[in-house]
């Protein structure tokens, strides 16, 4: 299976590549073992917010009652594993221009690419639809 096009060039000819993935759900955790199964040269770093996640898979099982809350927490052991680094801060700002993520901490990660996969947790500032002051339990 080709996936040049879907899959840009991210590694120079001098060193990998850094991918910041923030976003510590469903989308981000799988978006980083995605990114690392593709090409184990990418540094990859999860910025997480917190030390584990709900997963949204079989949510349905615990509203029915079948499935205790408890069996859709996970830690990011798994994801470090697969050599993906996790950061455990929340992202506090992005800055495009010079490509970094400030982390909460006050802490910077330097990117070539970057993916954000906040989920239902984002909390928008202002606009047109925005869920102002909206944030995900932890």
């Amino acid at each position: 299976m080709a996936t040049a096009g879907f899959a840009p060039a991210v590694v120079s000819a001098q060193r990998a590549a850094k991918v910041v993935v923030v976003g510590g759900g469903f989308a981000g955790v799988a978006c980083a073992r995605a990114l690392r199964k593709l090409d184990a040269n990418l540094q990859v770093t999860l910025v997480t917010g917190g030390k584990s996640f709900s997963a949204a898979p079989f949510s349905n099982s615990v509203i029915a009652g079948l499935r205790e809350p408890a069996q859709q927490e996970f830690t990011y052991d798994g994801v470090a594993a697969a050599g993906v680094t996790v950061a455990t801060e929340r992202a506090a700002s992005a800055d495009p221009a010079g490509r970094t993520v400030a982390l909460e901490g006050g802490d910077k990660l330097a990117y070539d690419r970057l993916v954000i996969a906040p989920g239902d947790s984002v909390g928008l500032e202002a606009g047109r639809g925005s869920r102002a002051g909206t944030r995900h339990a932890s």
